[in-house]
């Protein structure tokens, strides 16, 4: 028995068919921006920062007046050392594939921007005490006689101060899933100016009398203190740092299409910077920027 010629004709057809549709298979058409988010972060900067000695802070200041000498004999107070400032992060994410899914670009992200360091300070702290015979004083109950110093107690506080803003370019890598949360990763740079830098420099002495035996302090007679201070300012100075950018991303919502472009994220940027002190040698630092922000996403997917 043979089907009708134009059964068979409408059957081929439509195998011809199924097969020029898996050969060519259906390309979503592109709609998302290449520039898919805006981001706007704020947060801190804390970071180390390498022993400052007495002879990088003559090369900073060596108008100094407070700073004179080679400070033997002076204590480091390390509380001074290190760095740390508040941080404000605005950037643009660049969507840099051209593979598409459901009509949104998916590959890494450049993300362009600058980053503005409003305070970043870095200095040291020296501290000495001097004592000498003072007194002798004679109970008036037991006879005994104790021995009196006089106690002056010098320190030494030095700060250079600056402002930094740096232009940003990271490259970023985000986990495409239909959740709430994902996480995203990468490598990232910055470079730019320090600027409005000052020096300031200040000196405290403390002068009080005490026991001999340690028995401590007596308030029978008072010593002047002293307070003096020192501000010098300096010419524009050069940053940069690596970093690796890690953090998790909240989208706000799933079905409303305004609430699905908003996202609330932290990220965390651990990083070696290099900060080109004017009038004294580069300082360099191991530190991280902790960051939260606002970004809003053209492509949500």
């Amino acid at each position: 028995m043979f089907a009708p010629r134009g059964s068979v004709l409408a059957v081929m057809a439509l195998f011809g068919g199924a097969t020029i549709s898996t050969a060519q298979p259906r390309i979503d058409t592109l709609r998302s921006p290449v520039v898919a988010n805006a981001q706007a972060t704020v947060g801190g900067l804390i970071a180390t920062a390498p022993t400052i000695t007495i002879t990088d802070l003559h090369d900073l200041v060596p108008a100094s007046v407070l700073l004179e000498g080679d400070f033997a004999g002076y204590e480091r107070q390390g509380i001074a050392e290190g760095h740390g400032s508040p941080a404000i992060d605005m950037a643009l994410g660049l969507v840099l594939g051209r593979r598409v899914v459901n009509g949104h670009r998916r590959g890494p992200e450049l993300r362009l921007g600058y980053t503005f360091l409003p305070l970043t300070a870095i200095g040291a702290e020296f501290h000495r005490t001097d004592r000498a015979p003072y007194d002798t004083l004679t109970s008036t109950l037991t006879g005994q006689w104790y021995a009196v110093d006089s106690v002056r107690e010098r320190t030494v506080h030095v700060a250079h101060k600056a402002s930094q803003l740096a232009f940003n370019a990271s490259l970023i890598f985000r986990t495409h899933t239909d959740t709430r949360v994902t996480f995203f990763g990468g490598i990232g740079l910055q470079a730019g100016l320090a600027f409005d830098g000052r020096t300031e420099v200040e000196e405290r002495i403390e002068r009080y009398v005490e026991r001999s035996d340690g028995g401590g302090r007596l308030d029978y007679v008072q010593l002047t203190d002293r307070t003096r201070n020192e501000v010098f300012t300096h010419e524009n100075g050069t940053w940069y740092a690596g970093y690796i950018p890690v953090g998790i991303d909240l989208r706000l919502g799933r079905k409303h299409p305004f609430w699905r472009m908003v996202h609330l994220y932290h990220e965390l940027r651990p990083a070696i910077s290099f900060w080109d002190v004017p009038d004294m040698r580069k300082v360099s630092a191991v530190g991280i920027q902790a960051l939260f922000g606002l970004r809003i996403d053209t492509s949500p997917y």
